[in-house]
């Protein structure tokens, strides 16, 4: 005979087992839900940490650079700076060798030969009427003046309408023609022509430096 405590036990059991499913059932999914999102995290966090490797390793990286482009332009001043001091001492010699030019032979000739291409230059016009003046050093003037009022004259330029100025203390020979209006200036000044090729001297330094793998230093 089923007592009624065998029937309550029965139900209990019954209870506890559904509960018990139940529970279990809750229990894998939390811990399913729970697996997602810490693989989640796991996932996220992972990103977070390559991104800022990554970004480390850029910022690393662009220093590198930055501090790799910051020697290379020093470098280059620094070699700019002993290019131009060279540059300085070849234009330095050819000063020099200019005004041993224009004390020596084969100056006079030069001299007179760019003054009639000068004064070739000039129009009729511009000549007649006008003032031309000439900027020469005092021993040019001394020793070329009457050439030159000869020159002026065959050109149909009154030599009374020549002024004769000094050029200034750096300059070591050649002339510059002007005329008083200003409407025309011809530089043929040694000093002019020398400065004149400094760019070309600088080139051909560096030229030979590079094709003679010097490293500047």
């Amino acid at each position: 005979m089923v007592t009624f405590e065998d029937k309550l036990e029965l139900f209990k059991s019954m209870v506890y087992d559904k509960v018990k499913e139940e529970s279990d059932a809750r229990v894998e999914k939390l811990k399913a839900e729970n697996e997602r999102i810490l693989s989640q995290s796991r996932e996220r966090l992972q990103g977070e940490a390559d991104r800022i490797i990554e970004d480390m390793v850029e910022r690393g990286d662009l220093k590198k650079q930055e501090i790799i482009s910051q020697e290379t332009m020093e470098g280059r001043r620094m070699v700019l700076l002993k290019l131009s001091g060279f540059v300085d001492m070849l234009m330095q010699r050819l000063y020099a060798r200019g005004a041993e030019f224009a004390g020596g032979e084969g100056y006079r000739e030069f001299f007179l030969n760019k003054l009639t291409k000068a004064l070739a230059g000039i129009a009729e016009r511009e000549c007649s009427g006008r003032t031309l003046m000439l900027e020469l050093t005092a021993k040019d003037r001394e020793l070329f003046g009457a050439d030159i009022r000869e020159l002026f004259e065959r050109r149909g330029c009154e030599s009374s309408k020549i002024e004769f100025l000094e050029l200034s203390s750096e300059h070591i020979g050649g002339f510059v023609l002007t005329d008083k209006d200003g409407t025309f200036r011809i530089d043929s000044s040694l000093s002019e022509m020398i400065d004149e090729n400094r760019e070309k001297v600088g080139r051909m330094v560096f030229e030979y430096l590079e094709e003679n793998g010097d490293d500047y230093e």
